[in-house]
């Protein structure tokens, strides 16, 4: 029986990652010699460390690629970016070719179409053999729908991910925080929503100004022939002030938007005057604490917290018991821990009484409110004040 067992393990050729286990393509026998050297070719460390080199000038090539170089005028770069294109493409078929005759196409456990980075691989080298098919029948460059399989060649890049573990689980996480992730925007458009309706409240019809005149109220600018220009950050629906209220998030140019707000009026169809209600301030500085800094920060924890759990999947540490986990703990703590440091009292009566001095509690106490006390005194100056004040 144990006989048995140990000829069933030996029919499953495993190499690092590569598992060779069935025919492939339903000829090529697991025992087959040439099947298990271009495995062990495919796993080559310098096979991979070409792939990788192969993928980064691929890269530069497509970022030296522009609409405006023509045959007309760059004729020497362009057909070399095409004849280094195909060649790129050729390579990229052949590494695809390999790994299918070694792990088999589509049929078995460990088949090269059952890895979902094996998947990405495959297409791209698809559109890849389909555009440079196109482009050879003159197809390519007359019809306009097909002209976006030359865009996919972007694409390839992305075949870094599946080379690089670190880039795996950076994916991995990203893909598995989805769901909580909706839950998150779910929550930021809530916010998004009661801002918007308060700003709707407070300032629809107050931020359009006269374009002649910016003293001009609405109905004597027009009379003098003028318009009454709506700004595009404005809050006469609420669709239009969430919209405002999520360019102020993006911090960009949100000062202005919130000065214009400061200089509405309490009135609609009025012209601005400056700072005339400061107050709304608190309304954007309110936003940007709620949704930039708390809401943003709710996405970035929730990747954060699926990047630890998949590190910890791929170390093997998420198969730990509880009471395996907590030993891990104490022996990282232990090894971590330091000694504490203890102070010696210094000698002599005057120094010992400073000492239990500037030990006490209270004397902490008395220095946080000497603090409190200068920075009071500093924010109560103001420009103008008198000598009597001062």
């Amino acid at each position: 029986m144990q006989q048995k067992d140990i000829k069933n393990t030996k029919k499953k050729k495993r190499l690092n990652e590569i598992i060779i286990d069935g025919n492939s393509l339903f000829c090529i026998s697991e025992r087959n010699k040439i099947r298990i050297a271009l495995g062990k070719f495919a796993e080559n460390p310098y096979f991979e460390a070409f792939v990788f080199n192969l993928i980064g000038i691929n890269s530069l090539f497509l970022a030296l690629d522009e609409p405006t170089l023509t045959m007309e005028r760059n004729a020497y770069t362009k057909n070399t970016l095409e004849i280094m294109g195909s060649l790129v493409s050729i390579l990229f078929i052949f590494e695809c070719a390999l790994k299918i005759i070694v792990m088999g196409f589509i049929k078995g456990k460990h088949a090269y179409l059952k890895d979902n980075y094996n998947i990405l691989d495959f297409l791209i080298v698809c559109f890849s053999i389909l555009s440079g098919v196109l482009e050879s029948m003159n197809f390519g460059s007359d019809i306009a729908s097909l002209k976006a399989l030359r865009a996919l060649r972007a694409l390839r890049p992305l075949k870094l991910v599946s080379k690089n573990e670190g880039m795996k689980l950076v994916v991995n996480s990203i893909l598995a925080s989805i769901p909580n992730l909706i839950n998150v925007f779910l929550i930021s458009i809530l916010f998004y929503f009661v801002f918007g309706v308060i700003g709707t409240q407070m300032l629809a019809g107050r931020v359009s100004y006269c374009d002649l005149d910016i003293l001009l109220d609405k109905t004597p600018c027009i009379e003098a022939g003028g318009d009454w220009i709506l700004p595009s950050n404005n809050y006469n629906t609420v669709l239009y002030s969430m919209t405002t209220f999520f360019e102020v998030s993006t911090l960009e140019t949100w000062p202005d938007i919130m000065f214009a707000a400061t200089n509405s009026q309490e009135e609609v169809d009025l012209a601005p005057k400056v700072a005339n209600r400061t107050w709304i301030s608190l309304l954007f500085i309110s936003f940007i604490f709620v949704t930039t800094f708390f809401v943003m920060n709710l996405f970035i924890s929730v990747i954060v917290g699926q990047f630890n759990e998949q590190k910890e999947k791929s170390e093997g540490s998420a198969t730990l018991s509880d009471e395996q986990k907590e030993w891990v703990k104490i022996q990282r703590f232990m090894a971590e821990v330091k000694a504490p440091v203890k102070d010696v009292p210094p000698e002599g009566a005057f120094r010992l009484k400073v000492y239990h001095l500037v030990r006490h509690n209270g004397f902490d106490y008395f220095i946080t409110g000497i603090i409190m006390a200068n920075t009071i005194t500093m924010c109560m100056d103001y420009q103008g004040a008198s000598d009597d004040y001062l």
